[in-house]
């Protein structure tokens, strides 16, 4: 398992456990203590939280003073696929219906 900077969000993705490493902004898939996965998420900086939601993953970020939530493909990650901006700090994300 690879040293997590600064532990995040965990959930469970349906599959395996996604652990978040808020400085890096990588989510790490895990199965029975390994890693079998990682969801890189582009442009992201400080990512204390985040929802997944099937085949997307919502992610409140903050770089510097900007804070946006992105949406990115999960678990592909890469560069958002949405992006809300405008914010001073988001923190979490929830989808409920």
């Amino acid at each position: 398992m690879p040293k997590i900077r600064f532990p995040g969000a965990v959930q469970y993705d349906g599959s395996n456990l996604a652990i978040g490493d808020e400085k890096r902004a990588i989510i790490y898939q895990v199965s029975g203590g390994t890693v079998v996965g990682t969801t890189t998420l582009r442009g992201a900086c400080l990512v204390q939280q985040f929802f997944i939601d099937g085949a997307h993953v919502i992610v409140p970020t903050v770089c510097g003073s900007n804070g946006e939530v992105s949406i990115y493909n999960y678990p592909a990650g890469g560069a958002p696929i949405e992006r809300l901006t405008g914010l001073k700090a988001p923190f979490g994300a929830v989808v409920s219906r």
